[in-house]
């Protein structure tokens, strides 16, 4: 389906900090990709957390509604499964 994603996030650290935001088909083609930069004294999970906000904003602007995130930071999996982080920095971007 053409609006069906999968998404696949990476942080590049040293000496700046790029958050690289790929969208695969049903065939594990690359179909689009973009990249930021990010402040390199963000924490990790901020920088991760951040690149699927982004990534979800941008998709719906292409309207594309069906998305599988593959994320390696299991408290981004666990809030956006349980949808309460509560009022922090990272719980703010969730």
């Amino acid at each position: 389906d053409s609006n069906d994603a999968r998404l696949n996030f990476d942080k590049i650290q040293e000496p700046r900090s790029v958050s690289s935001i790929a969208v695969r088909d049903a065939e594990d083609a690359l179909a689009k990709c973009i990249s930021n930069h990010v402040n390199p004294m963000m924490a990790p999970n901020i920088v991760e957390v951040y690149a699927v906000r982004e990534a979800l904003i941008w998709l719906q602007s292409l309207n594309i509604d069906e998305v599988l995130l593959e994320v390696d930071c299991l408290q981004i999996c666990n809030a956006l499964m349980i949808q309460n982080e509560g009022i922090s920095e990272f719980g703010m971007l969730v």
